[in-house]
């Protein structure tokens, strides 16, 4: 059985490169969309923003040699496409430069931290800002989103937070923000742990990521998370969607767990995608930023299929 999975995980994985080559846009961009439903069917508007390249790079770097054929081009107009977002500071600000709306953000550790990384893993050079995202805390010692604005007018976001230890790894001043992480984990209140990634399995799995490349304090938080997955898989076996499925296999990968759980979320991939290498355009994250509610939700067919391309290229390496 496992290598019937293990199969199908390498055929998946080809038609999702293949549709993702494919749906790159000339830029290097791979696109994502924005609506006022969380549903993404009312009204999606392309939304240009350097953030959804990040995951689809990162999927792609999963792949195996043999899988890669043909897309030495994609990559390199992805990252190529990256690199250029990055400001005179050394940051990235969630709209691009071809967005008109770019200027009504200021840059934030979210995408900065994310493409950072990002680059690095590919051998990229880019200017270095870790300095700078390093010193960007408020008064306890946890990463705030945004750059520039007084800590009075900022915010604090789990699923931020652990990205930014995601890039900057173990220094000092990630500290007290994994002190903060490990809390959330381990609170049954952490459902408020992330303002605008609404699903908390989004939290899991940027904490386990973060653990995986290379934090150890986060580590510790091993088997909270996989208690917290397996909870949540349990009380929405019939309501789950591919998304919340990758983000469950990510971060039970992260974990090094070979649990019947996992070949379960990965199973539910599998027979989620779409005929043309795909899977559904689903909301990942939200806005605007708080206090005001949320009413606008992101996501594309090419961010879903990232997210759900890396877990089942991992599942197929490890089998």
């Amino acid at each position: 059985m496992k290598a019937t999975r293990v199969a199908a995980c390498r055929a998946a994985g080809r038609r999702a490169a293949e549709f993702l080559r494919l749906a790159q846009l000339p830029t290097g961009e791979f696109r994502t969309v924005l609506s006022v439903d969380p549903r993404l069917v009312l009204e999606p508007v392309v939304d240009s923003t350097p953030f959804v390249t990040t995951f689809v790079l990162q999927a792609l770097n999963e792949l195996p040699a043999a899988d890669l054929e043909g897309l030495d081009g994609t990559i390199e107009r992805a990252l190529g496409f990256l690199s250029g977002e990055q400001d005179e500071q050394g940051l990235w600000r969630y709209w691009t430069k071809l967005n008109p709306k770019r200027s009504l953000l200021p840059p934030d550790l979210d995408d900065t931290s994310c493409a950072s990384w990002t680059l690095a893993r590919y051998g990229r050079h880019a200017r270095d800002c870790s300095a700078l995202v390093a010193a960007n805390r408020d008064g306890r010692g946890r990463f705030l989103t945004w750059v520039g604005p007084p800590e009075e007018d900022n915010d604090v976001d789990g699923v931020v937070n652990a990205n930014v230890i995601l890039y900057l790894g173990g220094r000092p001043e990630s500290a007290r923000a994994c002190e903060y992480l490990r809390s959330l984990i381990e609170s049954p209140e952490s459902e408020l742990g992330s303002w605008y990634y609404p699903d908390p399995l989004a939290l899991d799995h940027a904490v386990s990521r973060a653990a995986y490349h290379g934090e150890g304090p986060l580590r510790d938080c091993r088997e909270h998370l996989l208690t917290r997955v397996s909870d949540r898989c349990a009380t929405r076996p019939r309501a789950r969607d591919p998304l919340s499925s990758a983000l469950a296999a990510a971060t039970l990968l992260n974990c090094e767990a070979e649990v019947e759980l996992l070949d379960e979320q990965v199973d539910h991939i599998l027979d989620t995608q779409c005929g043309d290498g795909s899977w559904p355009r689903l909301a990942f994250y939200s806005g605007p930023r708080p206090p005001l509610p949320r009413s606008v939700w992101f996501g594309s067919e090419e961010l879903t299929t990232a997210l759900c391309l890396e877990p089942i290229a991992r599942y197929a390496g490890a089998g």
